[in-house]
C-alpha cells in the first residue's frame, strides 16, 4: 500500500500494471485477427467461427461466481495466473496449428479457458487500481488505462495483419502469447495489498448475493449499470455486422475498413483524455448523458451512411463518445464501492451489463438476413440511444462531480 501515498506520476506500481496492460491488450488485438483465420483454416466453416466467438463471450455468465474469488484471494496472484495460463494456452494452440494437429473441440475448450481468464484479469485489475492509486487520482488512472486500450486498437490490428500476411497465422497466436507473458513479468514489480479478511462463517454464495444486493441498494450503481446494459446491447447488435456490412453491403475495400477502425482508435485516445477536462466544466451526469446519446446516435448514422467519409466520421464519433464516458463509469463504481467488495461489485456489474450480449449478436445475425444490414445496424443504434433515458431519473441528480 506504500505506493498509494505517491501521486500518480510517481506511482511505479500503477505504471508497471499499465505496461503489462499495453502488452496484453496489443496481443489481444492480434488474437482478434489471427483466431478467425486459424478457425477457418481448421474447420472451413463460418458457423464454427461464430460458435467459438459466442462461447468466448458467454464466459461473462460466470461473473457472479468470479467476483467472490477476486475479493477472497490475493488479486495480484489472480492477475499472474490469468496471464500465464493465457500465454501457455495460446502457445500450445500455435504449436498444434503449425503441426496440423489442432481440432475444433480444442479451440472450443481453449476459448472457454481464455475467456474465463480474461474475465478474472479484467475484474481483478479493476479492483487493484483503487488499492495502488490515491482516490483523487482515480479519474486520471482510469483515463490512462482506457487510452492505452484504444492505443492498441490503433496499432494492434495493423501489426497482426502484417505478421499474418507475411509470415503465418500461427505466428499471430505466438505474438499474443508473448504479450501475455510480458504482462505476467511486469506484475512482479507491482505491490498490491492483500485482501481484507472475511469472517470464516461467510458462505461463498452469500458473497455472490452481497455483490448484487450492494448494487441494488446503491441507486447510482444500479442506474449506471442499466444504462450500460442498454447501450452495450445496442452496440453489440450493430457492431456484430459492421465489418460484414462495410465490405459486402457498402462495398468498401479491406484497406478502407482498416482506416475506419484505426481512425476510430486514434480519436478514442483523445476522447479518453478529454473526459478529464470535461469534468471541470460539466457534471458527470451531463458527460454520461452526452456520451451515451452520441454513441447511440453515431450507430444510427452508421446504419444510414453508404460512403467512406460519412462512415469514417460516424465511427469516430462513436468511439470518441465511448472513450469519454467509460473512465467516468469506472471511477464512479470504484469510489462508491468499499475496497473489500470491489471484486464482487465489478463482477456483478459486468454480468448485468454483458449477460445479454451473446443474444444481441445472435438476433443481429438473424435480422441481418431477414432485413438488411443497414436497418439492423440502425435498430441497434436506436436501442443504444434509449440508454440516455436512464440519466433522466431523479436519483441521477446526485451524480456529483466529486464522485
Amino acid at each position: 500500500m506504500s505506493e498509494a501515498v505517491h501521486s500518480l506520476h510517481k506511482n511505479r506500481s500503477f505504471y508497471w500494471l499499465m505496461g503489462g496492460n499495453l502488452a496484453s491488450f496489443a496481443g489481444a488485438q492480434i488474437y482478434l485477427i489471427a483466431l478467425p483465420l486459424v478457425v477457418l483454416s481448421v474447420t472451413g466453416s463460418a458457423v464454427a467461427m461464430g460458435t467459438i466467438a459466442a462461447v468466448g463471450q458467454a464466459t461473462v455468465w460466470f461473473m457472479p461466481v468470479i467476483g467472490p474469488f477476486i475479493d477472497r484471494y490475493h488479486r495480484r496472484t489472480l492477475l499472474l495466473l490469468s496471464d500465464i495460463i493465457r500465454a501457455l494456452i495460446l502457445l500450445l494452440l500455435s504449436v498444434l496449428y503449425m503441426i496440423d494437429m489442432l481440432h475444433f473441440i480444442t479451440l472450443i475448450m481453449a476459448s472457454i479457458v481464455i475467456g474465463l481468464c480474461t474475465q478474472i484479469y479484467n475484474t481483478a485489475q479493476f479492483a487493484v487500481i483503487p488499492s495502488i492509486v490515491k482516490k483523487e487520482d482515480l479519474p486520471l488512472a482510469n483515463t490512462v488505462e482506457s487510452s492505452l486500450y484504444h492505443t492498441t486498437i490503433l496499432i494492434g490490428p495493423t501489426l497482426g495483419g502484417l505478421l499474418i500476411a507475411f509470415v503465418h497465422p500461427g505466428i499471430g497466436l505466438i505474438a499474443n502469447s508473448i504479450g501475455f507473458f510480458l504482462a505476467f513479468l511486469t506484475l512482479f514489480f507491482i505491490r498490491v495489498p492483500p485482501p481484507t479478511k472475511q469472517p470464516s462463517t461467510r458462505g461463498f454464495f452469500q458473497d455472490v448475493r452481497e455483490g448484487f444486493h450492494f448494487i441494488y441498494t446503491e441507486k447510482l450503481l444500479l442506474l449506471t449499470n442499466i444504462a450500460s446494459a442498454l447501450i452495450s446491447f445496442g452496440v453489440t447488435f450493430s457492431l456484430t455486422l459492421l465489418v460484414f456490412h462495410l465490405q459486402s453491403t457498402v462495398g468498401l475495400t479491406p484497406l478502407e475498413i482498416g482506416w475506419i477502425l484505426s481512425f476510430g482508435g486514434a480519436v478514442a485516445i483523445a476522447g479518453s483524455f478529454l473526459s478529464i477536462s470535461l469534468r471541470r466544466i460539466a457534471s458527470q451526469r451531463t458527460i454520461l448523458f452526452l456520451g451515451y446519446f452520441g454513441g447511440g446516435a453515431s450507430l444510427v448514422w452508421l446504419g444510414f451512411a453508404d460512403s467512406f467519409v460519412p462512415l469514417l466520421i460516424a465511427n469516430a464519433i462513436g468511439t470518441f463518445c465511448a472513450a469519454s464516458f467509460n473512465p467516468v463509469v469506472k471511477t464512479i463504481r470504484q469510489k462508491l464501492t468499499p475496497s473489500h467488495m470491489l471484486g464482487r461489485v465489478q463482477a456483478s456489474s459486468r454480468f448485468i451489463t454483458m449477460a445479454l450480449l451473446p443474444l444481441a449478436a445472435f438476433i443481429a445475425g438473424v435480422l441481418g438476413d431477414a432485413l438488411d444490414t443497414h436497418r439492423t445496424i440502425t435498430i441497434g443504434g436506436m436501442i443504444a440511444t434509449c440508454s440516455v433515458l436512464i440519466f433522466l431519473h431523479r436519483d441521477m441528480v446526485t451524480l456529483r462531480a466529486d464522485l
